[in-house]
């Protein structure tokens, strides 16, 4: 995991090594970007409040979303640029623009 700026980069090789170890040693506050192994950001991690330290059962969670993740079928992913153009059209349809 390299910290060099104020956003964190985790590598899908992290997660796959400590996914536990990664997700305890995010800082409560802030954002952490997940890379490919080419350096493609391919998620965003933000806090959106600090809270109390995570629990073994929130962790196990999160481990089982990554797990779940990896076996969907990426054909079915909205791209980013679709789904915010998606967001602005039905903003602009209530906003009655």
């Amino acid at each position: 995991m390299r910290t060099d700026a104020r956003l964190i980069e985790i590598t899908v090789a992290d997660l796959q090594a400590d996914a536990e170890g990664v997700i305890r040693s995010l800082p409560a506050s802030g954002e952490a970007a997940i890379v490919s192994s080419s350096g493609e950001v391919i998620a965003m991690l933000a806090t959106a409040a600090p809270g109390p330290p995570l629990t073994a059962e929130q962790v196990a969670e999160i481990r089982q979303a990554f797990a779940d993740a990896e076996k969907e079928d990426p054909s079915a992913w909205i791209d980013h640029d679709d789904f915010m153009r998606e967001l602005d059209e039905d903003e602009r349809k209530r906003d009655g623009a």
